[in-house]
């Protein structure tokens, strides 16, 4: 295979990969939406739902918040605490995720 073709194939897969990669968030977000609790098993499976708080905030943000260490760093306990409370704050999102493991026989 000379380079061009190389590259081109290169660029298809990459284009399978971001479009499997859409189907597979797509199944996740259902997978979440009929799960009734964090944890469901399944004879060969166990679907565990991930709730995490991705904090981005700049140190001066969570200074006004007096969500900071001593270090100056974010107080990220703080910033979930303030995030549960409904706080609107820039640089904080919550993400969801499903993990699933395949259970050995």
């Amino acid at each position: 295979m000379d380079f061009e073709s190389l590259v081109i194939k290169h660029k298809a897969l990459t284009k399978q990969i971001e479009e499997l990669e859409l189907q597979k968030k797509e199944l996740g977000k259902t997978i979440m939406g009929l799960m009734q609790t964090k944890v469901v098993h399944l004879p060969n499976h166990i679907v565990k739902r991930i709730d995490r708080l991705s904090i981005s905030m700049t140190v001066e943000d969570a200074r006004k918040l007096e969500a900071t260490k001593m270090q100056e760093a974010v107080d990220k306990d703080k910033i979930k605490t303030l995030f549960a409370q409904g706080v609107a704050m820039d640089g904080v999102y919550e993400f969801k995720y499903i993990q699933v493991l395949v259970l050995n026989k």
